[in-house]
């Protein structure tokens, strides 16, 4: 997917838009990309146990947690 669309060159381009345009090249319709976009979101506590979960340091949970928060913002 990654390849399948650009941002602009940046890496922190990704956001909401960019995300809709790259399922709608990929062919599904802006009513199942929003669908998809409630479900990755929804998905959002589960992720957080798994991170708890993990072997991971501490700091390197919140710091997870905190990349989590602000990518799941942009969508």
């Amino acid at each position: 997917m990654a390849l399948s669309f650009t941002t602009g060159g940046e890496k922190s381009g990704f956001d909401r838009s960019t995300f809709l345009s790259a399922m709608q090249n990929s062919g599904l319709t802006d009513v199942q990309s929003t669908f998809l976009i409630k479900r990755i979101v929804s998905a959002a506590p589960a992720w957080d146990s798994l991170i708890e979960l993990s072997f991971l340091p501490n700091k390197m949970k919140d710091a997870y947690r905190q990349l989590l928060k602000i990518r799941l913002a942009r969508l």
